[in-house]
Parts: structure tokens; C-alpha cells; sequence
């Protein structure tokens, strides 16, 4: 009876690849709604980059500095849809999002598809790319 127990402790106390990686996105999703950009910047990859819906393409420091300045700011996120795909060392969740946006665009609720691309290295789980595409405003 001790190793039954024993056995679905470790079940639920040992997370997959790709619930670990749910639970990192999901942690970011928090900071950059709240603020807290030291938590998002550890995230980041050396080489991060996110292409946005217009084709523009910000680099690492280029979108924390957005987030910091608050010339980007993302609030009421919701995702749906999300499917997470792992392969070795790489992680690639793709999903619905519906959040309110304020960017050079001015303020907005936006829904649009999105892939993040998470890598493992010895430091754990880091995002490398964000791609995103608006597609409906509200």
C-alpha cells in the first residue's frame, strides 16, 4: 500500500515537458500583466525575438524596453486553444488570445493566433520567438 501512494505522489508532484512549459507561460502571461518585467526578462533567451502582426520585429531589449516604458502594455489576456508541442529541447504552444492592448496603435481589444517557442537549456525553459496574428477587433 506504501508504494501505491508513494506512486501517485510522484505522479502529481512530477510535471511533463509540456506541463512545465503550460506553467511557464502561464507565469509569464501574470508578470507582464502585472508588471513584472524582471520575471519576464529572466524568461527571455539571449537571441529573443518577437515578430509582430504588422511585420515588425523586436529583439529582446527592444520589447522589454516597450514593456517598461509602457508603450506596450497587454491586460485581460485569455487564451484558448492551446496546444503545446514538444520535441527534445523545444517547445512550440500555439493558441487563441483575446486580451486588451495598448501599443503604438493606441488602446484595443484584440483576438489573434499566436506560436511561442520555448527552449531547454541548462538554465530550464526559455522563450526564443513570439510570432502573433491579429486577426478580429473589438
Amino acid at each position: 500500500m506504501k508504494l501505491l501512494v508513494c506512486f501517485f505522489v510522484l505522479t502529481f508532484t512530477i510535471a511533463s515537458p509540456a506541463q512545465t512549459v503550460d506553467q511557464i507561460e502561464n507565469r509569464r502571461l501574470e508578470a507582464v500583466q502585472k508588471g513584472d518585467y524582471e520575471f519576464v526578462e529572466l524568461l527571455l533567451a539571449p537571441q529573443f525575438v518577437m515578430t509582430r502582426p504588422d511585420g515588425s520585429v523586436l529583439d529582446r531589449s527592444e520589447y522589454i524596453q516597450r514593456l517598461k516604458s509602457g508603450q506596450l502594455k497587454v491586460q485581460n489576456v485569455h487564451h484558448s486553444d492551446v496546444q503545446i508541442h514538444i520535441l527534445g529541447n523545444t517547445a512550440v504552444i500555439t493558441g487563441l488570445s483575446v486580451a486588451d492592448l495598448h501599443d503604438s496603435n493606441g488602446d484595443r481589444n484584440v483576438t489573434a493566433r499566436y506560436t511561442h517557442t520555448y527552449v531547454k537549456g541548462h538554465d530550464g525553459w526559455l522563450l526564443l520567438a513570439m510570432h502573433t496574428s491579429e486577426f478580429g477587433r473589438r
